[in-house]
């Protein structure tokens, strides 16, 4: 009896209890769906900012970005998005919605070999934090496959966003309870920072390849490879250089050198940024960084051009019988994220600060407020 972006957003929520590595409540992302009835492709920027205390100079004063811990933790997005695309396209209640995440975290579910083997690595740090230690590690190791993951203080969190939806996660008891969790571990996120997080609407990018209409969501998201990548290989006769041979590798990952040496140069945060989007997926550009392909050699040395004006991420897709069809990347970045459990919320937070530059010459360098560049881009 639901809607297309029921069954996405309840996908979204049980994968992140069933696949904490990855994603979860914690972390942030992008949902990109197509609307069958108009026609239409709609993108959401679920991505959030880094907090008003993150300046480049606090963490060259404190030795860089660490990978893992509190400092490593940006805002997380990834519940508003849910809720922005629930609240303009969903049908059934938020309580429909989240019932099988609540069901998976309070009656657990048999760890699987993946997990558990991923779950070692962590045994230091998880060990060491009775909050983590409680749900990983119940019998003071890692959980072993077959045995019950059961995340309770988990389920409290999602079956309050289901009743106060995201007042609930960023201005009521779970924003205050991270910010204090922040606060106690000289952190940086503050409650005033959660309040202020809004994910948005964002219009998705797009090109034609051989027909098709490509869609990807633009900057933030470094969605605009692949769509520049279509555009390059286009100007060459890649079919007659044969499936999976190494002359079409060869000629796809040069187009791959060229895209990428073009989001170093111009990509990060578009509210920052003046991003040359519709110069770098222009045809006419495509044909001028085609030129620099040698079909015989490998190109050592890629600079951008000039053009006009691990187990981290989880993508999933949904489709109905209507034609409509939802692509969703979200993601808590390396594995387990911060590895910091937000003290009685159960959410595992992430680390997406470590995805910051420190240099102040580079486009994606760390500033308050603004949003780091990402490499998920749901297509």
């Amino acid at each position: 009896g639901g809607s297309l972006i029921d069954a996405t957003v309840a996908t979204a929520a049980v994968i992140g209890v069933v696949e904490p590595a990855m994603s979860g409540p914690g972390g942030d992302g992008f949902l990109m769906f197509y609307d069958a009835e108009s026609d239409r492709v709609h993108g959401v920027n679920a991505t959030g900012p880094a907090p008003s205390g993150a300046t480049r100079e606090f963490y060259v004063d404190h030795g860089g970005i660490p990978m893992k811990g509190i400092l490593s933790v940006s805002i997380p997005g990834i519940v508003d998005g849910w809720l922005l695309a629930h609240e303009r396209f969903g049908k059934l209640p938020l309580s429909d919605v989240f019932a099988p995440a609540i069901e998976l975290c309070e009656r657990g579910f048999p760890v699987s070999h993946r997990l558990s083997n991923s779950l070692v690595p962590e045994h230091e740090r998880f060990s060491s934090d009775p909050h983590t230690a409680a749900i990983y590690e119940p019998n003071g190791r890692p959980l072993e496959p077959g045995e019950m993951l059961i995340q309770r203080n988990l389920a409290n969190t999602f079956r309050k966003i289901a009743e106060k939806g995201r007042a609930a996660f960023y201005e009521g008891d779970i924003a205050r309870q991270i910010a204090e969790f922040s606060r106690a571990n000289e952190g940086l996120i503050t409650e005033s920072h959660l309040a202020s997080f809004h994910a948005r609407w964002d219009e998705p990018i797009h090109t034609d390849y051989h027909g098709h209409r490509v869609y990807e969501m633009p900057p933030n998201s470094s969605g605009h490879i692949l769509l520049q990548e279509l555009n390059i290989v286009e100007c060459f006769d890649l079919a007659s250089l044969g499936c999976c041979t190494a002359e079409s590798i060869h000629l796809m990952v040069e187009a791959k050198k060229l895209a990428f040496a073009d989001r170093e140069a111009y990509v990060a945060d578009p509210d920052h940024l003046d991003i040359p989007i519709e110069g770098l997926l222009s045809k006419s550009y495509a044909r001028e960084r085609a030129e620099q392909i040698d079909l015989a050699r490998s190109k050592q040395d890629v600079s951008a051009g000039l053009p006009e004006a691990h187990e981290d991420t989880t993508c999933f897709t949904v489709a109905d019988g209507r034609g409509n069809a939802a692509c969703v990347l979200q993601s808590i970045q390396s594995g387990f994220g911060s590895s910091r459990i937000a003290g009685e919320t159960g959410i595992l937070l992430n680390n997406r600060m470590t995805y910051w530059h420190l240099d102040p010459a580079h486009p994606d360098c760390l500033q308050p407020g603004k949003r780091v560049r990402h490499t998920m881009n749901p297509v």
